[in-house]
């Protein structure tokens, strides 16, 4: 029987980045000891790696191939991007299936801070209050780390994007240099992270294209998730990926126009002051979106 050397590659490239191919040992985030590796928690992703460059687990790194599979069958255009990339495995992944299927037309974004995650801001999205994701060192990873990563699977080409910066301020700026995007994976566990990220990058999804939710089993960023449908009227239906993350097909385009002013890069060009623009609604001072 001939082998299938695509195959391989992508086995070996993904368990290799999982850490399956070395049992790598993981974190107890509640006390910050290293413990034995556990098969069954790293399929899932329901461990923090201690060496490994992704904890999404076995199940939703074969959703992101299987889901580029889709888009280049269905030849749905546009990039990938990741919102919140920790390590960058799953980038990483992504460039390595873009090598093996010598898919040269299509981008890899790899959006975060690279600085962990941002201090709930009380104000804007009172939801986030007391979130203590800021807290949790392990979750930082600089940007050279990541190219590092990307590089020693020989994986870092000009295809790969970083956008460094809280989603806050990097996103509405993203949303002006990307053309389309083909699947949106968002990885950002907070309500904040997740709704400024659909807000920016969702209208630039095409009809067919995929939002991937690694952290729906949040609540906050399950709540980001409610809000940001409710007030677009999608009603495409959830796909289940594993025990927290989930998925779903772009069938319709939205209101272009339906946006919330804090989304929108202030114009530096000093203007008369007027009456609202009745087009927009108004920023909605933290409450969700369905409240409007």
């Amino acid at each position: 029987m001939a082998i299938d050397f695509k195959k391989s590659y992508l086995d070996l490239l993904r368990n290799t980045i999982l850490g399956l191919t070395y049992a790598d040992y993981r974190i107890d985030p509640s006390v910050g000891e290293i413990r034995p590796h556990d098969p069954k928690a790293r399929e899932n992703g329901e461990d923090w790696p201690f060496n490994a460059q992704s904890m999404a687990g076995s199940k939703r790194m074969l959703n992101v191939h299987e889901l580029i599979d889709q888009i280049t069958a269905n030849n749905i255009p546009g990039d990938f991007v990741e919102t919140g990339v920790w390590r960058g495995g799953v980038c990483i992944y992504v460039a390595g299936i873009f090598k093996a299927e010598n898919i040269l037309d299509r981008q890899i974004w790899v959006c975060d801070s690279f600085d962990g995650l941002p201090k709930p801001n009380d104000e804007a999205y009172p939801i986030d209050k007391g979130d203590t994701h800021f807290t949790a060192g392990w979750l930082k990873c600089d940007q050279p780390t990541v190219a590092r990563n990307f590089a020693g699977y020989n994986l870092l080409s000009s295809q790969v994007k970083f956008v460094k910066g809280w989603f806050s301020d990097s996103l509405p700026k993203l949303k002006d240099e990307i053309k389309q995007i083909s699947i949106l994976r968002l990885d950002g566990d907070m309500y904040e992270s997740t709704i400024v990220a659909l807000e920016n990058l969702y209208p630039k999804l095409s009809v067919g294209g995929y939002v991937i939710v690694d952290d729906y089993g949040l609540p906050n960023c399950r709540k980001a998730l409610e809000d940001y449908r409710k007030f677009h009227n999608i009603d495409d239906e959830f796909i289940t990926i594993d025990n927290s993350s989930n998925y779903f097909q772009k069938t319709k385009e939205c209101d272009p126009t339906k946006i919330e002013h804090r989304f929108r890069i202030p114009n530096t060009t000093p203007t008369p002051k007027a009456t609202v623009d009745p087009t927009f609604s108004m920023p909605n001072k933290g409450a969700s979106l369905s409240s409007l």
